[in-house]
């Protein structure tokens, strides 16, 4: 891998022309943080305005080439998990990194817009069931709140209220005598 102004510039050209990820070595970042530390150390060993520019314009063109890839990066994980074909080829290490979580985060977003969906339809298809499956009692007696079988709190209730429970509440109240069946009216 070459390491140079030169270089640095013509992958700038690269990530700013092409809409793809140009492909980089896999220490890319790690090449070129060394490279700007031996910039340093020469600019400390022997100071020229010179030298400066080029160290200032290798900064700069490294956060440029930094920020594209980010864009890019982004929108690959986003086309890759529509389409199936994840890959990774041709990322820095730190590049690949920021991908994998990047193709997390997605598909736990996506699962939960998924679930969040599919959860409000059962959500009607479950108050459908229970309006066709409830039955209407009177409470006979004064009855505290209690958690059901699936972990959903009845009651509390008082003693001549009247109330809609699902069928196997209903028959349980019921069979202890603190509750009767009373006919829908229309």
């Amino acid at each position: 891998m070459e390491l140079s102004f030169e270089a640095l510039r013509r992958i700038q050209l690269q990530e700013k022309h092409n809409a793809t990820l140009t492909i980089v070595d896999d220490v890319f970042y790690d090449a070129y943080a060394s490279f700007l530390s031996q910039q340093a150390d020469r600019l400390r060993q022997n100071f020229s305005l010179d030298e400066v520019r080029v160290y200032e314009n290798t900064q700069k063109i490294l956060h440029e080439i930094i920020e594209k890839r980010q864009q890019k990066i982004l929108l690959k994980a986003f086309r890759d998990l529509r389409t199936g074909e994840v890959t990774s080829e041709g990322l820095a290490k730190q590049e690949r990194e920021l991908y994998i979580e990047l193709l997390k985060l997605l598909q736990s977003h996506e699962a939960a817009l998924n679930s969040a969906f599919a959860g409000e339809k059962s959500m009607q298809e479950k108050t459908a069931e229970k309006e066709k499956d409830a039955v209407t009692v009177k409470i006979l007696v004064d009855l505290p709140a209690f958690v059901w079988t699936d972990s959903q709190q009845v009651g509390p209730f008082s003693a001549s209220q009247v109330v809609e429970l699902r069928r196997e509440e209903a028959e349980l109240l019921i069979k202890r005598n603190a509750a009767e069946a009373v006919q829908k009216t229309a």
